[in-house]
């Protein structure tokens, strides 16, 4: 049995792995911050076992009312993710599963890669009336990226939407690309109504470090 975190925006630290039922984790701090909200990590070798996994520090967060009638989720592939029975006493969050499989992973909300963030970019940048703009690099020199839809006429309104201006917000560049597909198509009149009278730019990650 063991946890990790060793993959692209893993992040936990264990305290105890001995027992299935005594799983006893910490949430670490956002990088170059003092925060914590965010955790991702995997937990291997149980398959068929009830597991309760302990995160210590929960109640500490940035935001732990956001833990309250939360349900943490979970994935065996990445893809297909669903919620698993979760509590909180104010202080400790409490995962509750059986792995159908020898691997899992559980996360705050259902991640946003990297190379999903990537491809989003090139994918947009590639597309009719998108223009991508870079206005410079993060602490850690990533880069800023702002897709700008639409042309920058005279009298047009500017509408800005910025994702993830904490990274672990994931769920916000989900519904950004969802967005991002919807007005790059152009494909209803509501798109075509917004791209007439307006020029939007979209941060789809404000805090990629």
């Amino acid at each position: 049995m063991k946890v990790d975190a060793d993959f692209d925006g893993g992040n936990i630290r264990t305290v105890r792995c001995a027992e299935p039922q005594q799983i006893y984790l910490t949430i670490n701090k956002d990088h170059e911050a003092n925060i914590h909200q965010w955790y991702f990590f995997r937990l291997t070798g149980v398959a068929g076992q009830d597991c309760v996994i302990t995160i210590g520090n929960a109640g500490d967060a940035t935001y732990s009312k956001g833990f309250c009638g939360y349900q943490s989720v979970a994935s065996y592939d990445d893809t297909s993710w669903f919620r698993v029975p979760t509590t909180f006493d104010g202080q400790c969050l409490r995962i509750s599963h059986s792995p159908r499989h020898d691997s899992v992973k559980y996360s705050y909300f259902a991640p946003f890669s990297l190379a999903r963030h990537a491809n989003l970019i090139d994918r947009m940048a590639a597309t009719k009336n998108v223009q991508l703009i870079v206005p410079g690099l993060t602490v850690d020199r990533n880069k800023l990226e702002v897709l700008r839809l639409g042309t920058d006429d005279p009298g047009k309104a500017k509408v800005w939407v910025v994702a993830r201006q904490h990274s672990g917000e994931t769920m916000a560049e989900w519904w950004v690309e969802g967005f991002l597909n919807r007005l790059s198509g152009v494909v209803d009149d509501a798109s075509r109504a917004v791209l007439a009278q307006a020029v939007v730019y979209v941060v789809p990650n404000m805090n990629p470090d």
